[in-house]
């Protein structure tokens, strides 16, 4: 009987830690997801304009494929990285450092679909 009582106790501690965990981090994250998102959009658009205008054929299925793959491999690096920094005091330093990353990659993207579209 004690037994149970004191596991029952140190469950429902750790709910209540894990739960206030939880919630700093997904308040950690959305600012970043937000931006990583935009990226992603603007990614988007840009590869649709480049194909219109080398007149490749455009498919609406295989455009949101990708997106929707590249989307879920970023935010999971985003929510990765945003639980790190909740779980290591860092105050959102290794969280703006992540974002440039993705948004680095994202943005040398665009211009490598920029300069290939404009030959």
């Amino acid at each position: 009987m004690e037994e149970s009582l004191a596991l029952t106790a140190t469950k429902g501690a750790y709910s209540v830690i894990f739960a206030t965990f939880l919630q700093e981090s997904i308040g950690h994250m959305i600012p970043w997801l937000v931006v990583a998102f935009c990226a992603i959009l603007c990614d988007l658009v840009v590869g649709i304009s480049k194909s219109l205008l080398m007149g490749e054929e455009v498919r609406f299925s295989s455009a949101c494929r990708r997106t929707m793959g590249k989307t879920i491999s970023y935010f999971m690096f985003v929510i990765m990285v945003a639980v790190i920094d909740v779980a290591a005091h860092g105050g959102g330093i290794i969280d703006r450092w992540a974002c440039l990353a993705v948004c680095l990659v994202e943005f040398s993207s665009i211009c490598s679909k920029q300069m290939h579209s404009s030959r």
